[in-house]
């Protein structure tokens, strides 16, 4: 865990006010998470801190590409992904009876430092998309496997006629 050290932030003694970092991740980043859906990435991601009297505002910009199969054709792509998510540190503990908060870790009021590997990891996890396809029409070489995509065209319905057929027979049908 020591090539994670960097993102340990440091919270005791850190002045009121915005700072910013910066980070790269990369296959060696997901290889510390067990059953990670991302095995290699290409990320980078913008932190900015934002140090109050009360909370500590984490801002996390996160662009690059991700190394997965594509959907469509499954072959392997580098799927482009971009997120931005908001956590809140609050010293203190989470209060039952209030209302729970999304985004909002509570800390020590003494914490001197603060991992945010776990965060980063989620903040690359989500911005995965549930459906892993982009256009990729304007790389040269397209990474798609057109033999898997013509397959697929040779073998979808005729949409047309089939929607015209069930629309004639869906105004047949009457209704008592």
């Amino acid at each position: 865990m020591d090539s994670l050290k960097h993102f340990v932030m440091p919270l005791l003694g850190l002045y009121q006010g915005v700072h910013h970092y910066s980070f790269d991740l990369d296959k060696s980043f997901f290889a510390h998470f067990e059953q990670s859906p991302v095995e290699n990435a290409d990320l980078k991601i913008d932190l900015i801190l934002d140090k109050q009297s009360d909370f500590i505002s984490l801002d996390f910009n996160l662009q690059g590409t991700i190394e997965t199969n594509c959907d469509r054709c499954l072959a392997d792509i580098h799927l482009p992904v971009e997120n931005q998510y908001l956590v809140l540190l609050k010293p203190g503990v989470e209060n039952a009876e209030e209302e729970i908060e999304e985004d909002v870790v509570y800390i020590d009021p003494d914490t001197e430092k603060y991992d945010i590997s776990p965060i980063v990891y989620e903040v690359a996890c989500l911005s995965i998309p549930l459906t892993k396809i982009y256009d990729c029409a304007s790389e040269d070489p397209k990474p798609c496997n057109e033999a898997v995509l013509n397959r697929l065209e040779e073998n979808s319905p005729e949409t047309d006629s089939d929607e015209t057929a069930l629309g004639e027979a869906l105004k047949n049908i009457k209704i008592k």
